[in-house]
C-alpha cells in the first residue's frame, strides 16, 4: 500500500505527536476536544477553563484585547469584603446562536436557510438527577457513578448534513476532565469564553461574534446579600431568577445591569414586588446578537414549569421544542439541566478555534475531533485532534489492527487525492486515538480533515470530517 510524501511539512512543524488509547463506554463524538468555560457551585468559586491541549482547568488569564474572564474583575466594583460571597449560577458571552423560532404560542429550534444548518446544544446536569433509566449516553454515565459534572451535546434534528448524528446526544467532555467527581456538578459553562482564550484574544466571527459582553445569574443567597451592590439594579430584582449583564469597555468591566427580571422570564412567582417566592433559574444560554437578545434558561428542577424554555422580546417565555415540537428537555430525559451552550455555524464560514462536524459519507464508523489553539505561552499554535471508535466490543472485528492517516484536502479536490499529515502504525480500532500536531504558521485557508482508518484487510474506514481554518 502506497502513501503520499508528507508534504505539509511547510504546514507543520517537526515533532512527535502525543498518542494513546484511552478506552472509553459510550464513545465519544465529534466535539470532545472543545475547551470550556465553567463554574462548579459555592460562593467564591472562580471561573475555570478546561483547555482541551493538556487536558488540565486553568484560570482564565488577563490577554491582551480580550475581556477577563475572573469574578474578581467583573465584580471590581461592588464592596471587596463581599467578593466570597458572589455565586454564579449561570453563565453565558452572548455567543449562544441559536436559531429558535417563535410563534406566539411556541419556541422552536428550526434550521434556517443556510447550505451548513445544524446546532449543536451542550448541557450538564444537576448531581444525582441523571437516573439508569435516561437515554443514552446520560444512562451509561449514571450507571457507572453519576453523570452531574458531564458535558454532553445534542445535535437537534433538522441538522442534515451531519447525517448520521442528527439527533444523537454525546458525551463531550467527562468529569474526571475537570477534576470533579462523578457525584459532583456544574453550576454553569460557556464554549466560546473558552475560545476567546484559546484564540489567545484573536477574533472569532462565527462562534464569538459577541465578544465584551457577560451574562450571568446568581444564586437567590447571593443575590440577596450583594443587594445594593448593582447601582440602578432595584432590591426585587436582586434575585436568583434575574439575568445580569457587564459589559467590558476595554480595560474593565462595567457594573451589572439587568437583561431580565425575574418576573419577565415568567420566574417572579405570585407576588410581583417580592422576590421571596422567585424561581430559581439554574442554566443560561444568550444570544446577543438580536437587538432584543434572544435568552434559553433552564429552572431548578422542583419548579413547577417546563426545565428548559426560550424568550426574545416580547415573545415567550414558551417551552423550548425541537423543529417537530417535541420537548428539548424530554430528549435528555427530562433531566435537571443545570448548564447550557449553543453552538450554530454557517454557510462559508470556517472557525480557527472550533472543528465544526460533518458527516457527508453516511454512518461514520469512526468520529474525528479536532481543535487549533494555541498554548498558554501563545508561542505554539497546535491541532489537537481526536479519533473515536465504536465502544463496543464489535469493533475490533470491524476496525482491525492497520494504519491510521489523518489526512487533510479541499472540498473541490476529491478525498483520495488530500494529503496524509499524521500516521499511527498500530492502532486497535477500539476506544479513542490522540494526537497533537504543532502548527508551524496559520496560513488562512478552509481546509477539511478527514481521519482515515486503514484496516489489515485492506477495506477502509472513513471518519466523520471537520471543518476547520487553519
Amino acid at each position: 500500500m502506497m502513501h503520499r510524501v508528507l508534504s505539509l511539512c511547510g504546514l507543520l512543524a517537526c515533532g512527535l505527536p502525543l498518542s494513546a488509547q484511552i478506552p472509553l463506554t459510550p464513545a465519544l463524538g465529534p466535539f470532545s476536544t472543545t475547551g470550556l468555560g465553567f463554574v462548579v457551585p459555592g460562593p467564591g468559586r472562580d471561573l475555570q477553563h478546561y483547555r482541551p491541549d493538556d487536558q488540565q482547568v486553568h484560570s482564565f488569564e488577563p490577554l491582551a484585547g480580550a475581556p477577563h474572564f475572573a469574578v474578581a474583575e467583573i465584580f471590581a466594583g461592588i464592596d471587596p469584603g463581599l467578593l466570597p460571597l458572589v455565586e454564579l449560577d449561570a453563565i453565558s458571552t452572548g455567543n449562544d446562536l441559536i436559531p429558535v423560532s417563535f410563534t406566539a404560542t411556541d419556541a422552536r429550534i428550526v434550521q434556517w436557510m443556510a447550505p451548513v444548518t445544524w446546532t449543536a446544544l451542550f448541557v450538564s446536569f444537576a448531581a444525582g438527577s441523571v437516573a439508569p433509566t435516561d437515554p443514552e449516553p446520560m444512562r451509561s454515565r449514571a450507571a457507572s457513578g453519576g453523570a452531574g459534572a458531564d458535558v454532553f451535546s445534542w445535535i437537534t434534528p433538522g441538522s442534515v448534513p451531519l447525517g448520521a448524528f442528527e439527533d444523537r446526544v454525546f458525551l463531550d467532555v467527562r468529569a474526571e476532565l475537570l477534576g470533579l467527581g462523578a457525584s459532583e456538578e456544574l453550576s454553569a459553562l460557556d464554549i466560546p469564553m473558552a475560545l476567546m482564550a484559546q484564540g489567545r484574544g484573536q477574533p472569532d466571527a462565527l462562534f464569538s461574534p459577541h465578544r465584551n459582553w457577560f451574562f450571568f445569574s446568581l444564586t437567590q443567597a447571593s443575590a440577596e446579600l450583594l443587594t445594593a451592590q448593582f447601582p440602578g439594579v432595584a432590591d426585587v430584582d436582586m434575585s436568583g431568577g434575574t439575568v445580569f449583564a457587564s459589559y467590558w469597555n476595554g480595560s474593565s468591566w462595567n457594573l451589572p445591569v439587568v437583561v431580565k427580571s425575574a418576573n419577565n422570564l415568567g420566574l417572579g412567582g405570585d407576588n410581583s414586588i417580592s422576590r421571596e417566592d422567585d424561581v430559581e433559574l439554574d442554566a443560561l444560554a444568550v444570544d446577543a446578537t438580536w437587538i432584543e437578545p434572544l435568552v434559553v434558561f433552564s429552572v431548578v428542577g422542583s419548579a413547577p414549569m417546563p426545565q428548559l424554555q426560550a424568550t426574545r422580546g416580547l415573545y415567550g417565555p414558551f417551552e423550548l421544542r425541537d423543529q417537530n415540537g417535541n420537548s428539548a428537555s424530554a430528549r435528555f430525559g427530562d433531566t435537571d439541566v443545570d448548564a447550557i451552550c449553543g453552538v450554530d455555524p454557517e454557510m462559508g464560514h470556517f472557525s480557527r478555534w472550533f472543528g465544526t462536524a460533518a458527516a457527508p459519507f453516511g454512518l461514520p464508523p469512526l468520529n474525528l475531533s479536532a481543535t487549533q489553539m494555541f498554548d498558554r505561552s501563545g508561542a505554539q499554535l497546535n491541532l489537537v485532534c481526536e479519533i473515536h471508535a465504536p465502544g463496543a466490543v464489535s469493533s475490533d472485528a470491524e476496525l482491525a489492527p492497520g494504519i491510521t492517516a489523518l489526512v487533510v484536502g479541499d472540498a473541490a479536490v476529491p478525498w483520495p487525492d488530500w494529503q496524509i499529515v499524521w500516521l499511527n502504525l498500530d492502532w486497535s480500532g477500539f476506544g479513542t486515538l490522540r494526537c497533537q500536531l504543532p502548527i508551524a504558521s496559520p496560513v488562512g485557508v478552509n481546509v477539511q480533515f478527514l481521519a482515515a482508518h486503514l484496516p489489515a484487510a485492506g477495506s477502509m474506514a472513513l471518519s466523520s470530517v471537520v471543518f476547520l481554518r487553519l
